[in-house]
């Protein structure tokens, strides 16, 4: 499951002399900052696609909606939901920047950080990288999924509390669903 073509690549992969790719894993273009927006533009249409079908069918769930709806008008709390999509929304600049800088040094996954050898001799053996192949890079590809995971999932649970107040079984089905 864990062992993908890319593992196989990275041995005929040429590198510079202190093992760093000579070619970048994102495309030259478009630019990444365009990069990103068209592919989080498209999730996001699919998700408000998927939502508008799926969600208050049935008029008594519609009516349910609409009074839990007037609680939050009630209370002022759109403020509360308009934050957490804002939150959701300014995580993109920090996701362009990094993807960025991966491009410009290329770094490829599942290496999130580089690191040099120092010492007298440590500048002549170059980078440490992860282990792509074999046991070890199914190993290091699982724990970068792992951490993928877990750097995504207080934005979900916050969505998923959020959302769960109005729509109680679909926050549910999507909730079964990302997990």
């Amino acid at each position: 499951l864990l062992h993908t073509p890319h593992a196989d690549m990275t041995a005929a992969m040429e590198t510079d002399s202190k093992g760093i790719p000579l070619k970048g894993m994102l495309p030259k273009s478009p630019p990444v900052a365009v990069l990103f927006t068209i592919f989080n533009t498209v999730l996001g249409l699919v998700g408000f696609g998927m939502a508008w079908f799926f969600v208050g069918r049935g008029e008594e769930t519609l009516a349910k909606s609409d009074a839990k709806i007037a609680i939050l008008a009630e209370y002022d709390l759109g403020w509360l939901y308009l934050g957490i999509l804002a939150l959701k929304f300014l995580q993109l600049p920090l996701n362009i920047a990094s993807a960025q800088a991966r491009k410009m040094s290329k770094t490829h996954n599942p290496d999130q950080h580089v690191y040099e050898v120092k010492g007298a001799e440590g500048s002549k053996l170059g980078y440490v990288l992860m282990v792509t192949e074999g046991v070890q890079g199914d190993f290091n590809r699982a724990q970068r999924a792992w951490a993928n995971y877990n750097e995504q999932l207080t934005t979900v649970v916050l969505l998923y509390v959020a959302a769960s107040w109005v729509y109680p079984f679909e926050s549910f089905v999507c909730a079964v669903l990302w997990g």
